[in-house]
């Protein structure tokens, strides 16, 4: 199989960002964006997402925004940045409703499932992550 055109790429992110994996009936379920993205891979290809994640408890999740707050506030000191703008960004991300990330427990066994091999978290800070796995 060849490329996967960047307009479904768009669609299968929208998808792997805004649904929880046990959403079957009426949503595209996650699993089947990594079949079609499985499917569509060449064998020994690579697939690579970048996302956030979900705490898997209350004490990390709490940590983790603690870090992505200092982050915020070291780039602003460091790049000069004047201003509260940006000030309550953890708290919109945290009550937008089309935010419904999974733990990465989840999401490296929903790659394992379809048949992803060598799956693995290849960096991880706090809430932000990279993953991915090979055909």
């Amino acid at each position: 199989m060849g490329l996967i055109p960047i307009e479904m790429l768009n669609i299968l992110q929208y998808y792997l960002d805004h649904l929880h994996l046990d959403q079957v009936l009426y949503d595209f379920p996650i699993q089947m964006d990594h079949k079609t993205i499985y499917a569509h891979l060449n064998v020994d290809g690579h697939f690579l997402n970048i996302d956030v994640i979900l705490a898997s408890t209350e004490t990390l999740e709490h940590w983790y925004l603690l870090l992505w707050k200092d982050w915020i506030t070291e780039r602003k000191t460091m790049l000069g940045i004047a201003g509260n703008d940006n000030d309550d960004i953890i708290q919109r991300y945290k009550d937008n409703t089309d935010n419904k990330p999974d733990t990465l427990d989840e999401q490296l066994s929903a790659l394992t499932s379809v048949g992803f091999k060598d799956v693995d978290c290849y960096y991880k800070y706090g809430i932000f992550t990279m993953y991915g796995g090979k055909k």
